[in-house]
């Protein structure tokens, strides 16, 4: 038997499948216009994804709730960026 479900997902929209037949999900990412947006569009990025997903999911260690505000970059270990404004989640 012939496994013909690649076949069938690229047929119906080429864009939603890769070369394996995976879907490809997209997200769109709404850069805050506030006084917290970044000259750097890596940490309006990175600030963007954390917020939309601490919308959904809780952040743990060792099984207890971890309430985070913000995120430094491995290579910058001094400084602190921000997730939210005062008047974020």
């Amino acid at each position: 038997m012939v496994n013909r479900s690649h076949e069938k997902k690229e047929a119906a929209n080429p864009e939603l499948v890769d070369e394996k037949g995976d879907y490809i999900f997209r997200f769109g990412i709404d850069v805050p216009q506030d006084e917290h947006k970044s000259d750097e569009p890596l940490v309006d990025f990175v600030r963007c994804h954390l917020s939309d997903l601490l919308k959904i999911i809780v952040l743990t260690h060792n099984g207890k709730r971890v309430r985070v505000n913000g995120f430094r970059f491995l290579n910058d270990m001094e400084k602190e960026h921000k997730i939210w404004t005062n008047k974020g989640i």
